[in-house]
């Protein structure tokens, strides 16, 4: 998980989010599958998933939006209002 030991596991899922958000937006299933990369207990990477979504720094409606946007740019594919 991390290079400490005796380290929180929750304040160690947060600044992983956190640092992965930083790089670009990504959908909870993205931030869950690198927090089980990084050895994240699955109870502590839900509750800080789930606390990431109360704030909407995490959403998943607004990231597909985006990818769609993104995508139907970068393609020329059919307009998305």
């Amino acid at each position: 998980m991390a290079a400490d030991p005796e380290a929180n596991p929750e304040s160690v899922a947060r600044s992983i989010v956190l640092r992965q958000l930083t790089n670009s937006p990504k959908s909870r299933l993205q931030l869950a599958r690198k927090l089980a990369e990084r050895n994240v207990p699955e109870e502590v990477a839900e509750a800080v998933l789930d606390r990431f979504e109360e704030v909407r720094l995490i959403d998943d409606a607004d990231f597909a939006e985006m990818w769609v946007r993104s995508r139907s740019q970068s393609r020329k594919l059919a307009r998305v209002p």
